[in-house]
């Protein structure tokens, strides 16, 4: 008799998130950079990433939906999915938190308290990793999208999309930014 096992921990998917049919992938490869994120975890599709074409190496950028105003208790219920960690500057593009923790045991939402009031982002913001905790300046924008799920290890590879139309921005895992859109240029159409 075999036994089956159930990783509860990873995104399931809904329904398509783009049409598959305008899809292009890039050829080749890109090297998953897993400094700062949780080994095997399982990094959602058309999650956004920098990509350092020289080294072949792609970052993903780290993003969160706001699911609930935050407020003077110092938590704010945020997006699965992100690889927050404890010391994340999170920004709205006014204010920036910093991350002290994140409670991941919720199956809807993660749940971060920082090491200040939240009260400055409101529900449905999307927050993106800050180079630090003054300046509301992004970590970096989206050049590709990741194609396929990948799991965090070492010697972690990703399909980079290069071109979707018709993106349910509502129905991503990971959110985009405005700017990651823009940066991301006509290649992608959002709905």
């Amino acid at each position: 008799m075999s036994r089956m096992s159930y990783k509860e921990d990873v995104y399931i998917p809904m329904e398509e998130l783009y049409r598959v049919d305008t899809g292009y992938r890039m050829s080749g490869g890109f090297n998953l950079s897993i400094q700062g994120l949780t080994a095997g975890a399982t990094v959602p599709p058309l999650a956004p990433v920098s990509v350092d074409k020289t080294t072949r190496t792609a970052t993903l950028l780290k993003r969160v939906r706001v699911l609930e105003a935050g407020s003077a208790a110092k938590t704010l219920k945020v997006s699965k999915f992100s690889q927050v960690t404890a010391g994340t500057f999170l920004s709205n593009g006014t204010a920036t938190l910093t991350v002290d923790s994140v409670d991941t045991s919720d199956k809807d939402f993660d749940l971060i308290t920082a090491k200040a009031d939240t009260s400055a982002f409101t529900l449905g913001a999307i927050l993106y990793e800050a180079t630090d905790a003054s300046a509301n300046k992004s970590k970096g924008v989206a050049d590709y999208l990741i194609y396929a799920p990948t799991k965090v290890e070492e010697g972690a590879t990703i399909t980079a999309l290069a071109r979707a139309f018709e993106v349910q921005t509502s129905k991503l895992y990971i959110p985009l930014t405005e700017d990651d859109k823009k940066s991301l240029t006509d290649r992608f159409i959002f709905v």
